[in-house]
C-alpha cells in the first residue's frame, strides 16, 4: 500500500495523540460519536467509562471523565431534563469558548490541551475542585498573601471577625459591575465597600494602608482586572464554581458556562468599547456622563 501524505500526517498526529492522552483515549477519538451518544444526543455513561475513564461530574451540557491522573474530558450532551433545549449545542459553544480563552489566560483557567468530535470533546487540565469554605480560605491565602497581610492589620487595629477571605470578598464587592471598568484604580468604590459592621468607624488612615497592601499584589490585581474586564459575574466566584491546583496556591475558574461573560457563548473575540474609567480624577456621584441606577451602581447615560 502507497503512503500517501495525507495518510502519513493521520498517523503522525494519532501517534503524537496516543502519546499525549494515551492509548485508550486516543482510540476512543477515532469512534463516531453515535457509538456513545444516541438519536437524542444522550450519553451512553458506561461506555464512556469503559473507553475515557471515570465520571467525575456533570452539569447542564456537559459531563466530565478523567482521562488520567492530570487530565480529564469535557463531553457535550443533552440533558434528560431539558430534551426541549439544545443544551448539546450549547455545550460545545462552552467547550469552543474554553478552548480559545483557558490558554489565553493561563493565570485564571485550567490549561487547555485539544478540541476534537466537532467541539463536543475538549480535553483540560484536572484540578480540584474547591468544595468547602475552608478549603477556599487555605487557597486564598497561598495564592494572594496581600489578602494574609491586609486582614492582620484589620485585626492589629481592633476589629474583629476579620479574615483573608473576608478582604478577598470586599477586593471583589470594589471591583463589581461598575461601568464596565477593568481599571485597577477604584479608590471610592473600595472605601464604600469597606464601610460595613465588622469595620464601622474606619477612618481614612487606615483605609489607605489597607487600600495599598492589597493593590500591591500584582498578581491578585492583575487576577481581578483581568476577570471584570472579561464581564465575569463575581457572584458566582464562590465554592463549587472554582478550583485549585496541587499546591492549592492557585484560584482558577472551572467551568466557563458558570459565568455570565459580555460575548455570551460567541467564539470571535470582541474589543470592548467601553473607556476606562479613571477614578482618581473623577467623581462618579457627580459626573453627569453617569446615571444611577441602584446604590454604589451607575452606568453611562445614552
Amino acid at each position: 500500500m502507497k503512503l500517501t501524505k495525507n495518510k502519513l500526517y493521520q498517523l503522525i498526529q494519532e501517534a503524537m495523540e496516543e502519546k499525549q492522552y494515551g492509548k485508550d483515549f486516543q482510540s476512543f477519538l477515532q469512534i463516531p460519536i453515535r457509538t456513545y451518544m444516541d438519536e437524542e444526543d444522550m450519553l451512553d455513561i458506561g461506555y464512556l467509562e469503559m473507553h475515557v475513564g471515570p465520571k467525575l461530574g456533570s452539569g447542564y451540557s456537559r459531563m466530565v471523565f478523567e482521562i488520567n491522573d492530570t487530565q480529564v474530558a469535557k463531553i457535550a450532551y443533552r440533558h434528560p431534563e431539558t430534551l426541549e433545549m439544545n443544551s448539546f449545542n450549547e455545550g460545545c459553544q462552552s467547550n469552543r469558548m474554553e478552548y480559545l480563552k483557558f490558554n489565553k489566560y493561563p493565570h485564571i483557567f485550567p490549561k487547555s490541551y485539544g478540541i476534537f468530535k466537532e467541539d463536543s470533546v475538549l480535553v483540560v487540565e484536572k484540578v480540584t475542585v474547591i468544595e468547602e469554605q475552608d478549603h477556599m480560605d487555605r487557597v486564598l491565602r497561598n495564592a494572594y498573601p496581600s489578602l494574609v497581610e491586609g486582614s492582620l492589620y484589620l485585626i492589629n487595629q481592633g476589629y474583629s471577625r476579620i479574615n483573608p477571605s473576608w478582604v478577598f470578598e470586599r477586593i471583589l464587592d470594589t471591583w463589581d459591575e461598575v461601568i464596565g471598568d477593568a481599571s485597577p484604580v477604584r479608590r471610592d468604590e473600595f472605601d464604600v465597600m469597606m464601610q460595613t459592621r465588622r469595620t464601622t468607624d474606619i477612618n481614612s488612615e487606615q483605609l489607605e494602608t489597607l487600600w495599598n497592601i492589597v493593590t500591591k499584589d500584582t498578581k491578585l490585581m492583575n487576577w481581578v482586572s483581568t476577570l471584570r474586564q472579561m464581564g465575569v459575574e463575581f457572584d458566582e466566584l464562590r465554592v463549587g464554581n472554582v478550583g485549585t491546583n496541587s499546591q492549592d496556591n492557585k484560584l482558577i475558574l472551572i467551568d466557563i458556562s458558570k459565568f455570565d461573560f459580555n460575548s455570551g457563548t460567541e467564539v470571535e473575540e470582541k474589543k470592548s468599547s467601553v473607556s476606562s474609567y479613571d477614578h482618581r480624577i473623577k467623581n462618579m456621584e457627580v459626573d453627569p456622563e453617569l446615571e444611577r441606577v441602584q446604590p454604589f451602581v451607575y452606568r453611562r447615560r445614552n
